[in-house]
Formats: structure tokens, sequence, C-alpha cells
């Protein structure tokens, strides 16, 4: 049998099911060595270990419709014989010895050969068959007994796999639906500005461009620029005021989002 994932819904029902046509094939088996079932083997010969083998629950069980077989039941009942041990050959040797008794009363009655001896006969049959009856009805409602775990502890696969598929299904979700968080970059810290800083700046009233983040700790003293400030800007967007003053947009500023000089707070 493959390996069976325990971590699962579906493992851990199907490692249940093994169980319960494990304990169901002990159960029968007992009956049958209880009551004394025989069946022909493969060689043909009667054998409570060949009722064993065809009582399998592995056997009885449709896996397809997720029921006993019913039928197979009834159809190995009635290949059933009575052995040399068990409830039936207890009752067998009783009916026996029960018309053993009517002949020798007849034969002592003088009535050995006529009718009501063999109404005695007739009698002690029937019990004998009727007491037959009644064991393998008992039998076969122990069997029913023993394999009705089956058929639930089966459907616990389907419902455990199913929950399996659900459980992987939402964490997928989950894992596409999780926004990724952005990554903050410290601007109050001055940094070394290179040459190239220098020259995304414009002229006097003109809109540069973007000063990176690392760059932008330099410029700390908030301002407002005059002339033509571009709206809504962007983060980092530079702009050089009437004076000549270059200016820094910071959202995450020290005083707040506007737009920032050089020179301490």
């Amino acid at each position: 049998m493959a390996s069976i994932d325990l971590t699962t819904n579906a493992g851990q029902a199907t490692v249940a099911y093994q169980d319960a046509l494990n304990q169901a094939k002990n159960a029968q088996n007992a009956l049958l060595r209880q009551y004394g079932f025989t069946m022909p083997g493969a060689g043909g010969a009667y054998s409570v270990e060949a009722a064993q083998s065809a009582f399998d629950p592995n056997m009885l069980f449709n896996t397809g419709t997720g029921q006993i077989d019913q039928g197979m039941i009834q159809r190995l009942a009635g290949s059933l014989q009575a052995g040399t041990t068990g409830i039936l050959s207890d009752i067998t040797r009783g009916g026996g010895a029960a018309e053993a008794e009517a002949l020798a009363a007849g034969r002592a009655s003088g009535i050995a050969g006529g009718g009501l001896m063999a109404q005695r006969r007739a009698l002690a049959e029937s019990q004998t068959a009727t007491q037959t009856g009644q064991a393998k009805s008992e039998f076969l409602a122990g069997v029913g007994q023993a394999l009705s775990p089956i058929g639930s502890a089966f459907q616990q696969i389907a419902i455990g796999t199913a929950q399996d598929k659900a459980a992987d299904e939402a964490a997928a979700a989950a894992a596409a639906t999780t926004p990724t968080m952005p990554t903050f970059v410290d601007e109050t810290v001055p940094a070394a500005e290179s040459p190239v800083t220098n020259q995304i700046f414009g002229k006097p009233n003109t809109k540069g461009g973007i000063l990176p983040s690392g760059s932008r700790g330099n410029y700390q003293t908030k301002t407002q620029p005059k002339g033509n400030v571009p709206k809504n800007p962007k983060p980092g967007q530079t702009f050089t005021g009437k004076q000549g003053v270059p200016v820094v947009y910071r959202p995450q500023g020290p005083q707040g989002a506007g737009w920032y000089k050089k020179g301490k707070k």
C-alpha cells in the first residue's frame, strides 16, 4: 500500500478505514469458527479457513457504491456447510441423537416401521433444521454488525479529501491576496551627495528630476518655495525656486510632508 500522509484529513480517514476492515475481518473469522461454518476451498475440500477467505470484508465491501454487497453475502451463505466443530456441529449431533432416540422408542413400543415412527423422525429432523436455520440467521446478523462501521469509515475519506482541498484553496487564496508591504527608507539620515545629485535640479523657477531617497536626508528645513511650484509632486521631486534655492518634496520629512531645503531642522 502506498504511503499515507497522516498530516492530512484524508490520510487519517484512510487509516481509520483500514482499521475498520481489519476489525470486521477479525470479528467475522471469530463468528465462522464459533458456528463452525465451512466452504469448499481451492482443492474442493470444505474448511473454516476457506469460509473465512470468502467472507473477507475487502471482498464484500464495494468501494464503487460505498456499501456492503448484500447479494454476495447471500450467495456465500448458500454455500455454507456445517463442519465438525462449533455450534452447527452440536446442532447436527443433537438432531442425530434425537432421531436415534425416536427410533429406539419406536422399536420399544413396536412401531418402528409404522407411520407414527416416521412422524417422530420427521419431527426430530424439523427441529434440527429449525435450529440450523436460526443459527445461520444469527451468524448473518453478526456479520452485518461486524461490517456496519466500514461504510461510514469509507465515507470519511471523501469528506477528508474535500476538507483538505478546501484548506489548500483557502491558503492559496490568502497568499494571492496578501498585500506586499512597501519598504520605507529613512530619509532623515543625511548622506553625501554625488555630482549627479546636483544635476537633478534645474534652473530657477523650474522643475527638476527625482532625488534618490538616500540623498534626501540633507534637506531638513521645511520651506514654501515661490514660483511655478509643481502640483501633486512625487516623493523626491526637486524644484528650484525663483531665488535659486533648490528644494525637495519629502512626504515623510522630519516636519511632515512638504518641501525641504538644505539645513538643520
